[in-house]
């Protein structure tokens, strides 16, 4: 593997651990500008020269790790947001019973 794609590749874990603390932080600003860092690492990876995957596959799989864990961040995230911020409201419907709705 040559230098060019180890930087790459080390720019790409590098932005995947900055998108993970921004997630933790609830950093919406963070969050974007390592996804752009991390987009542009991964274009300039596949319009360079193809690495063997077996080079690669330890860098990879470490990065794979670091997206699942983003990806349960973001969702846990997303619900608890939901939650709080979208409460069931108990309200009088047209018949002047009480119910229990989305505000």
């Amino acid at each position: 593997m040559n230098a060019h794609t180890q930087a790459l590749l080390v720019e790409m874990r590098d932005s995947a651990v900055a998108q993970l603390e921004a997630a933790c932080q609830l950093d919406a600003a963070a969050l974007d500008a390592a996804t752009e860092r991390r987009h542009a690492a991964a274009v300039a990876l596949s319009a360079g020269v193809r690495p063997d995957p077996d080079a690669i596959r330890e860098q990879v799989e470490e990065i794979r790790q670091l997206d699942i864990r983003l990806t349960r961040i973001l969702k846990a995230g997303e619900r608890t947001l939901s939650r709080v911020l979208i409460t069931p409201q108990q309200t009088y419907d047209r018949t002047g019973r009480m119910t229990t709705g989305r505000a």
